[in-house]
């Protein structure tokens, strides 16, 4: 696939205007007869962004719960229907915009909307399914059909209205399976894939963010032959792609280099001979003795190496060992690791990251499938600085953390340096 219409990537580092440029934008008395639809990653954002745009030139409106008669539910993608039906500006959410399907693309089209995108979206995902449940769903009847089969692209088609007798697993798969959005890579990763086409129907689209060459949404960009081109911002206006200077950050970030990252050095843990990444998805399945080691040196960095009030805190890890690594004191003050687009956290100085990203195995399938080179590092970078970017450096105020893996710090000092990252391949 194959599209040409017109994208601008506007990549700026946090703080850098992007969000002010897009009201300006919207304030514009040349736009005031375009449509536009902003996507933003949190409600919060909407309200801001509503006060913000002149009433007299635009009203962004939020889509709201709506009955639907013939399903006989209430959803807010019945209300941005009914937005879309009028032609309304519309402020709305990234899970808002992934929800979109086919009674949403023709009224996209025929509205003639310029899409602002708010940060990227995560285009592709793992989507989880059972090895039984694959081999049922592969299963020839007696008439020698299978429920699901897979064309040379690896889209999974649904070919029976078979009754599952209730199983919604199998319902989920025949509704992505007919919207063109599940792929099955190598016979084993089934991936999520929102459908390229919806980037076809707006006439423009402006993205906001920063390190977009390392994001998933480039990577998948580049699978499905999608153009854009890149701008950076200098006064609040456009102006053609640079690369900024990071060094003058160096002096707000304190990066801990002490005794406790020694037990988390690259290649330290093995599992039937594979050497993993300390702090990666495969080191915290493979090592659970470990978990309470981490906990107690997340604690010993709170409490003795930075002294911190929980008030001034911030730390991640994966969601699942949270409780595990939790401590009184900072117990509340987790935040998702690949948060973005948030301001809420401007108040902390003491942050603590204990996670080593990459992406998800059935990505890097995808990837290599479509032929698209993509730097684990630089993405891993991003969503690190992404994070950091929600604490009080974004007031320019200098911060301390604690980045136990290796990899991570290492990634973090090279683009301080303003080095070049190149990538390496790691087993996750």
């Amino acid at each position: 696939m194959e599209i040409k219409n017109k994208i601008t990537v506007i990549d700026a580092i946090m703080g850098k205007g992007k969000t002010t440029w897009a009201i300006n934008h919207l304030n514009d008395k040349q736009n005031i007869d375009d449509s536009f639809i902003y996507v933003t990653p949190y409600r919060k954002e909407i309200e801001r962004l509503q006060k913000n745009v002149n009433m007299f030139y635009k009203t962004m409106y939020e889509p709201e719960l709506l009955y639907d008669d013939e399903s006989q539910t209430s959803r807010k993608l019945f209300g941005l229907i009914d937005l879309l039906n009028r032609n309304y500006d519309i402020a709305t959410t990234h899970h808002m915009f992934m929800q979109l399907d086919e009674r949403t693309k023709q009224l996209i089209k025929d509205g003639h909307y310029t899409l602002i995108l708010d940060e990227v979206i995560e285009p592709l995902s793992e989507y989880e399914i059972a090895k039984l449940d694959i081999e049922i769903l592969k299963s020839k009847n007696e008439k020698g059909e299978s429920a699901i089969s897979i064309d040379d692209k690896g889209y999974v088609h649904w070919n029976t209205d078979v009754n599952f007798k209730g199983n919604t697993k199998f319902y989920k798969v025949r509704n992505l399976a007919r919207t063109n959005s599940l792929m099955c890579i190598d016979g084993k990763f089934f991936i999520w894939v929102y459908p390229p086409e919806i980037f076809k129907l707006f006439d423009k689209i402006y993205i906001l963010t920063y390190l977009f060459d390392s994001s998933i949404l480039k990577g998948y960009f580049d699978a499905y032959n999608i153009d854009y081109e890149m701008k950076s911002l200098d006064k609040g206006k456009l102006c053609e792609y640079y690369e900024p200077d990071h060094s003058h950050f160096k002096k707000l970030i304190n990066i801990y280099d002490g005794k406790l990252n020694e037990k988390y050095k690259k290649e330290s843990s093995r599992k039937k001979g594979r050497k993993t990444n300390p702090l990666s998805t495969t080191w915290y399945k493979n090592n659970p003795a470990l978990i309470s080691q981490l906990a107690n040196d997340n604690y010993n960095y709170y409490r003795n190496c930075v002294n911190s009030s929980s008030e001034d805190f911030l730390w991640t890890c994966p969601e699942e060992y949270r409780e595990k690594i939790s401590r009184n004191g900072y117990k509340d003050n987790w935040l998702a690791f690949n948060t973005r687009a948030t301001n809420d956290y401007s108040n902390k100085h003491k942050l603590s990251y204990l996670k080593n990203v990459y992406i998800q195995p059935g990505i890097e399938q995808f990837f290599n499938k479509y032929k698209v080179n993509f730097n684990q590092d630089k993405y891993a970078l991003s969503i690190l600085i992404q994070w950091i970017w929600r604490s009080a450096i974004r007031n320019n105020e200098p911060i301390s953390i604690f980045i136990p893996s290796k990899r991570m710090r290492d990634i973090l000092i090279m683009w301080l340096n303003n080095e070049k990252i190149k990538d390496k391949k790691y087993a996750a």
